[in-house]
Protein backbone atom coordinates (compact mmCIF):
# COMPACT_ATOMS: atom_id res chain seq x y z
CA UNK A 1 0.00 0.00 0.00
CA UNK A 2 2.80 2.40 0.91
CA UNK A 3 4.59 1.57 -2.34
CA UNK A 4 1.42 2.23 -4.37
CA UNK A 5 0.91 5.55 -2.59
CA UNK A 6 4.53 6.51 -3.23
CA UNK A 7 4.17 5.81 -6.92
CA UNK A 8 0.92 7.77 -7.06
CA UNK A 9 2.50 10.73 -5.25
CA UNK A 10 5.16 10.83 -7.97
CA UNK A 11 2.91 10.16 -10.97
CA UNK A 12 0.22 12.76 -10.20
CA UNK A 13 2.56 15.79 -9.92
CA UNK A 14 4.44 14.58 -13.00
CA UNK A 15 1.19 14.52 -15.01
CA UNK A 16 0.26 17.97 -13.74
CA UNK A 17 3.71 19.28 -14.70
CA UNK A 18 3.24 17.82 -18.19
CA UNK A 19 -0.13 19.54 -18.35
CA UNK A 20 1.50 22.84 -17.41
CA UNK A 21 4.12 22.39 -20.13
CA UNK A 22 1.42 21.51 -22.67
CA UNK A 23 -0.62 24.58 -21.69
CA UNK A 24 2.28 26.97 -22.23
CA UNK A 25 3.24 25.35 -25.52
CA UNK A 26 -0.39 25.69 -26.61
CA UNK A 27 -0.21 29.40 -25.70
CA UNK A 28 2.90 29.78 -27.88
CA UNK A 29 1.07 28.50 -30.95
CA UNK A 30 -2.40 29.97 -30.37
CA UNK A 31 -1.74 33.14 -28.37
CA UNK A 32 -2.41 33.93 -24.73
CA UNK A 33 -6.00 33.95 -23.46
CA UNK A 34 -7.44 36.84 -21.46
CA UNK A 35 -4.98 38.02 -18.82
CA UNK A 36 -6.78 36.68 -15.74
CA UNK A 37 -7.21 33.25 -17.31
CA UNK A 38 -3.61 33.14 -18.53
CA UNK A 39 -1.83 34.35 -15.41
CA UNK A 40 -4.29 32.62 -13.10
CA UNK A 41 -3.76 29.25 -14.79
CA UNK A 42 0.00 29.67 -14.61
CA UNK A 43 -0.15 30.53 -10.91
CA UNK A 44 -2.56 27.68 -10.19
CA UNK A 45 -0.28 25.14 -11.85
CA UNK A 46 2.64 26.46 -9.83
CA UNK A 47 0.85 26.38 -6.48
CA UNK A 48 -0.55 22.89 -7.02
CA UNK A 49 2.88 21.54 -7.93
CA UNK A 50 4.50 23.22 -4.92
CA UNK A 51 2.04 21.75 -2.43
CA UNK A 52 2.35 18.31 -4.02
CA UNK A 53 6.13 18.25 -4.44
CA UNK A 54 7.06 20.06 -1.22
CA UNK A 55 4.93 18.60 1.60
CA UNK A 56 4.66 20.24 4.99
CA UNK A 57 6.59 17.42 6.66
CA UNK A 58 8.97 15.39 4.52
CA UNK A 59 9.33 11.67 5.24
CA UNK A 60 6.55 11.87 7.85
CA UNK A 61 4.72 8.71 8.89
CA UNK A 62 1.64 7.81 10.88
CA UNK A 63 -0.15 10.69 12.58
CA UNK A 64 2.42 13.26 11.46
CA UNK A 65 1.83 12.25 7.86
CA UNK A 66 -1.92 12.73 8.33
CA UNK A 67 -1.36 16.22 9.72
CA UNK A 68 1.02 17.08 6.89
CA UNK A 69 -1.35 15.73 4.23
CA UNK A 70 -4.28 17.64 5.74
CA UNK A 71 -2.38 20.93 5.66
CA UNK A 72 -1.22 20.35 2.09
CA UNK A 73 -4.75 19.42 1.01
CA UNK A 74 -6.12 22.58 2.63
CA UNK A 75 -3.65 24.74 0.72
CA UNK A 76 -4.55 22.91 -2.51
CA UNK A 77 -8.24 23.59 -1.94
CA UNK A 78 -7.59 27.25 -1.13
CA UNK A 79 -5.46 27.70 -4.26
CA UNK A 80 -7.97 26.03 -6.57
CA UNK A 81 -10.98 27.77 -5.03
CA UNK A 82 -9.49 31.28 -4.99
CA UNK A 83 -8.26 31.19 -8.59
CA UNK A 84 -11.25 29.22 -9.85
CA UNK A 85 -13.47 31.91 -8.35
CA UNK A 86 -11.81 34.52 -10.55
CA UNK A 87 -12.49 32.37 -13.60
CA UNK A 88 -16.14 31.79 -12.69
CA UNK A 89 -16.77 35.42 -11.72
CA UNK A 90 -14.69 36.84 -14.56
CA UNK A 91 -17.40 39.26 -15.74
CA UNK A 92 -17.87 40.55 -12.20
CA UNK A 93 -14.13 41.16 -11.87
CA UNK A 94 -14.04 43.14 -15.13
CA UNK A 95 -17.24 45.13 -14.56
CA UNK A 96 -16.63 46.32 -11.00
CA UNK A 97 -14.86 49.61 -10.29
CA UNK A 98 -11.60 48.73 -8.56
CA UNK A 99 -10.82 50.77 -5.43
CA UNK A 100 -14.38 52.19 -5.55
CA UNK A 101 -16.74 49.23 -5.22
CA UNK A 102 -16.43 47.39 -1.93
CA UNK A 103 -15.37 43.75 -2.33
CA UNK A 104 -17.85 41.08 -1.37
CA UNK A 105 -17.25 38.98 1.76
CA UNK A 106 -16.26 35.98 -0.35
CA UNK A 107 -13.68 38.18 -2.09
CA UNK A 108 -12.01 38.80 1.26
CA UNK A 109 -12.07 35.12 2.23
CA UNK A 110 -10.63 33.83 -1.03
CA UNK A 111 -8.26 36.76 -1.53
CA UNK A 112 -6.70 36.40 1.91
CA UNK A 113 -6.56 32.65 1.37
CA UNK A 114 -4.67 33.06 -1.91
CA UNK A 115 -2.21 35.53 -0.37
CA UNK A 116 -1.48 33.07 2.45
CA UNK A 117 -1.11 30.21 -0.05
CA UNK A 118 1.37 32.20 -2.15
CA UNK A 119 3.37 33.18 0.93
CA UNK A 120 3.46 29.57 2.13
CA UNK A 121 4.42 28.27 -1.30
CA UNK A 122 7.22 30.83 -1.48
CA UNK A 123 8.45 29.80 1.98
CA UNK A 124 8.61 26.16 0.94
CA UNK A 125 10.66 26.98 -2.15
CA UNK A 126 13.07 29.74 -1.08
CA UNK A 127 12.81 29.99 2.71
CA UNK A 128 11.53 32.73 5.01
CA UNK A 129 13.35 35.80 3.67
CA UNK A 130 11.03 36.61 0.76
CA UNK A 131 7.71 35.92 2.59
CA UNK A 132 8.83 38.03 5.55
CA UNK A 133 9.70 40.88 3.17
CA UNK A 134 6.28 40.59 1.51
CA UNK A 135 4.49 40.60 4.88
CA UNK A 136 6.48 43.66 5.93
CA UNK A 137 5.32 45.56 2.84
CA UNK A 138 1.72 44.46 3.44
CA UNK A 139 1.98 45.69 7.03
CA UNK A 140 3.46 48.96 5.80
CA UNK A 141 0.53 49.49 3.45
CA UNK A 142 -2.02 48.76 6.16
CA UNK A 143 -0.51 50.46 9.21
CA UNK A 144 1.66 53.25 7.77
CA UNK A 145 -0.15 54.41 4.63
CA UNK A 146 -3.50 53.44 6.19
CA UNK A 147 -4.93 51.77 3.13
CA UNK A 148 -8.42 50.38 3.60
CA UNK A 149 -8.64 46.55 3.61
CA UNK A 150 -10.82 46.70 0.51
CA UNK A 151 -8.21 48.73 -1.35
CA UNK A 152 -5.47 46.28 -0.43
CA UNK A 153 -7.62 43.35 -1.52
CA UNK A 154 -8.34 45.06 -4.85
CA UNK A 155 -4.63 45.65 -5.36
CA UNK A 156 -3.54 42.14 -4.43
CA UNK A 157 -6.37 39.92 -5.69
CA UNK A 158 -9.03 41.58 -7.83
CA UNK A 159 -6.82 43.46 -10.31
CA UNK A 160 -3.70 42.72 -12.34
CA UNK A 161 -1.54 44.95 -10.14
CA UNK A 162 -0.74 42.60 -7.25
CA UNK A 163 -0.43 38.82 -7.35
CA UNK A 164 -1.37 38.84 -11.04
CA UNK A 165 0.95 41.68 -11.94
CA UNK A 166 4.04 42.06 -14.12
CA UNK A 167 6.29 39.51 -12.32
CA UNK A 168 3.72 36.76 -12.85
CA UNK A 169 3.26 37.88 -16.45
CA UNK A 170 7.00 37.59 -17.09
CA UNK A 171 7.05 34.16 -15.47
CA UNK A 172 4.09 32.93 -17.50
CA UNK A 173 5.25 34.44 -20.79
CA UNK A 174 9.03 34.06 -20.86
CA UNK A 175 10.55 32.25 -17.88
CA UNK A 176 8.54 29.07 -18.21
CA UNK A 177 9.55 28.73 -21.86
CA UNK A 178 13.24 29.17 -21.03
CA UNK A 179 12.88 26.51 -18.34
CA UNK A 180 11.14 24.12 -20.76
CA UNK A 181 13.78 24.70 -23.43
CA UNK A 182 16.61 24.26 -20.93
CA UNK A 183 15.10 21.01 -19.64
CA UNK A 184 14.67 19.74 -23.19
CA UNK A 185 18.29 20.55 -24.04
CA UNK A 186 19.51 18.84 -20.87
CA UNK A 187 17.43 15.67 -21.20
CA UNK A 188 18.15 15.15 -24.90
CA UNK A 189 21.89 15.66 -24.48
CA UNK A 190 21.91 18.63 -26.84
CA UNK A 191 23.73 20.75 -24.26
CA UNK A 192 26.61 18.26 -24.15
CA UNK A 193 26.69 18.29 -27.96
CA UNK A 194 27.06 22.08 -27.98
CA UNK A 195 29.84 21.94 -25.38
CA UNK A 196 31.70 19.20 -27.20
CA UNK A 197 31.37 21.07 -30.51
CA UNK A 198 32.74 24.27 -28.93
CA UNK A 199 35.66 22.41 -27.38
CA UNK A 200 36.44 20.63 -30.65
CA UNK A 201 36.24 23.90 -32.58
CA UNK A 202 38.23 26.14 -30.24
CA UNK A 203 40.17 23.70 -28.07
Amino acid sequence: MNEDWRRLSVAVPALIALGMAAFHLWVVFTGAPQVIYFRGTHLLFGLVLIFLWYPTLKEATGRKWMVSATIDFAFLVISIASIGYLFIEHDYILDRFAYVDDPRPIDFVLGIGLIIAVLEGTRRLVGLALPITAVAFLAYGYFITELRPGEMLDQMYLTTEGLFGIPLAVSATYMVLFILFGSLVEKTGTGKLFRDFALALAG
